[in-house]
């Protein structure tokens, strides 16, 4: 079963209702059980605005939104929703943290203690149970948000960029957490990011969207063991597919190509691979 879109759009309404934003606009697409999925587009295409819908936290203007044949149209436990920000609470505890939804769902002490100490090691802060979030690295504390998220036992994670304020290397190192706990936890992940790189040694698929209104432009499958080696010939290749997803860059023939969109004239003449790392570089070539 899993996660089912279709023919979802949404619109918001700005300036008093004078300006209209079409965020979304006919999104189809399914996520298996425990599939790692990752979203990849520029800046205000929509990613985090599907996100929030699959969360329960933003309605869709049309179509809809299941997960194992239900309609999505609140917020539930089932789905798990971690943000780039940490969200923690300053005055509590690491292991308070992680057990706070479960003191709202009633759970009894000593069951907190026990999931909170799995979770916990899980991502291997057991030993830090007792410090608080300003003793912690960022790293540290998105570890927590994710032990906190994984306490609640969701079928769905749902990641909004949630490494997008770590330096690089807690960044490359928090990747590699996500894909161990991922492997061991099973649970389906739709993953939102900015950073090409990051979406193909995550992603068992990733879903590159348009400038807004955001579509889904097309859907690649990555069909790479793991642990990933971002140096190897396949990751590199799929890499230039991504590029040129985005870039509409031929790099075989070395000239642009061109579509309905117009993107291409956008970009710089030598092409984009050469010119960025990330989504967020791209932004500048994009038509308003």
């Amino acid at each position: 079963m899993g996660i089912r879109i279709s023919n979802l759009s949404k619109t918001f309404l700005i300036n008093n209702g004078e300006k209209r934003i079409d965020a979304l606009l006919n999104i189809h697409l399914e996520v298996e059980d425990q599939e790692f999925i990752c979203l990849v587009g520029p800046s205000g295409c929509g990613k985090s605005t599907l996100l929030k819908i699959l969360a329960g936290l933003e309605a869709a203007d049309e179509g809809l939104a299941t997960l194992d044949e239900e309609i999505i149209s609140k917020p539930d436990p089932d789905r798990g929703m971690i943000f780039q920000e940490y969200a923690l609470f300053p005055w509590r505890t690491v292991r308070k943290n992680v057990e706070f939804g479960l003191e709202i769902k009633g759970y009894r002490p000593e069951q907190r203690l026990r999931i909170s100490q799995k979770y916990l090691a899980l991502v291997g802060l057991l030993g830090f149970a007792d410090a608080y979030p300003h003793q912690l690295s960022g790293g540290m504390k998105q570890r927590v948000a994710i032990a906190r998220s994984l306490s609640l036992d969701p079928k769905i994670l749902l990641m909004d960029e949630p490494f997008g304020a770590l330096d690089a290397f807690s960044r490359l190192r928090m990747q590699e957490e996500i894909t161990r706990i991922w492997n061991e936890e099973h649970r389906t992940v739709v993953f939102v990011t900015h950073d090409i790189d990051e979406a193909i040694f995550l992603g068992d698929r990733v879903v590159v969207m348009t400038p807004q209104p955001g579509r889904i432009k097309s859907i690649i499958p990555i069909g790479l063991g793991r642990p990933r080696n971002r140096n190897s010939h396949d990751f590199l290749r799929i890499r230039d597919r991504v590029y040129a997803e985005f870039a509409l860059y031929n790099t075989d023939a070395g000239e642009s190509t061109d579509d309905e969109t117009g993107w291409g004239e956008h970009l710089p003449a030598a092409g984009v691979a050469g010119a960025v790392t990330t989504v967020a570089d791209l932004n500048s070539y994009w038509p308003e």
